[in-house]
């Protein structure tokens, strides 16, 4: 025999308990069912569906209210009018010299032509042509020299200068 139900069968405890169970099954008579109760106390109270609780009227919704709204107007990766203008007028640094020599010139009634060394590289050039690299522009040219128009100014290139080795 099992100890537990030894000692319960030894005791008084068992049946105490289980009258304890079935009292608290039973109800008295004229009692009536707990879920009867609340329903009764819930129309007592007047919260039957459809009375004023539920006919009330929602409060009206205001709407929210507004507030003003800034878009940007200018791009912000792109500079404004001010700076753009400040950078147009900006004097632009000056480009390094590029060496110039004379090698030659031709000159006969109907064209003049000098042949001048522009960093390398030799061009046949006429008067008003201008130089690569905003070098200058020629703007005479005579049986033994060329002059040109710099952003430094006037600058005359002699093939006397030249055949001595200056530039």
């Amino acid at each position: 025999m099992n100890p537990f139900h030894a000692i319960l069968s030894q005791s008084s405890l068992l049946p105490a308990l289980t009258l304890g169970l079935l009292a608290g099954c039973h109800r008295p008579a004229g009692t009536e069912h707990p879920v009867e109760a609340t329903r009764a106390w819930i129309q007592r109270e007047g919260f039957v569906p459809g009375t004023a609780a539920e006919e009330a009227p929602a409060p009206a919704l205001q709407p929210p209210a507004r507030t003003p709204i800034t878009v940007a107007t200018s791009d912000p990766f792109q500079p404004d009018a001010a700076t753009r203008a400040a950078l147009r007028n900006a004097a632009a640094p000056p480009a390094p010299p590029v060496p110039i020599r004379i090698v030659g010139t031709l000159v006969r009634p109907d064209a003049a032509l000098a042949l001048l060394d522009v960093g390398g590289q030799t061009l046949p050039l006429r008067v008003g042509d201008r130089l690569p690299q905003g070098a200058g522009q020629l703007i005479r040219v005579t049986p033994d020299s060329a002059e040109l128009a710099t952003p430094r100014g006037p600058r005359l290139l002699s093939l006397t200068t030249a055949a001595r080795g200056r530039p």
